[in-house]
């Protein structure tokens, strides 16, 4: 019995991992809808950047209008973060770029 409540607890969890990952990545292709949201986004753009970035709609509307060398580029420093604050810093520079 108590194996089971971990089970569901666990596939609960994966559910709602699913509607945030769906609704997130809408939302993101709303805003972004040049090339990089063509991309698969669950392979090139690391979770914690695409969560700072809805955060702070300036910088998300920044990084839609970019040149995709330029969100290449940002999304490579995105990949070497350590940090939810380092990460955070990354997607409030985007405004001042």
């Amino acid at each position: 019995e108590q194996m089971q409540v971990h089970v569901d607890i666990l596939s609960d969890f994966q559910n709602e991992r699913r509607r945030f990952n769906r609704a997130f990545f809408a939302q993101f292709r709303a805003y972004c809808p040049s090339e990089v949201s063509n991309m698969d986004p669950l392979k090139e753009l690391p979770l914690g950047f695409g969560m700072a970035l809805v955060k702070n709609e300036k910088a998300l509307l920044r990084f839609g209008e970019m040149p995709e060398t330029q969100k290449r580029q940002i999304l490579d420093r995105a990949h070497g973060v350590s940090s939810k604050t380092e990460m955070q810093a990354l997607v409030d520079s985007i405004t001042t770029q």
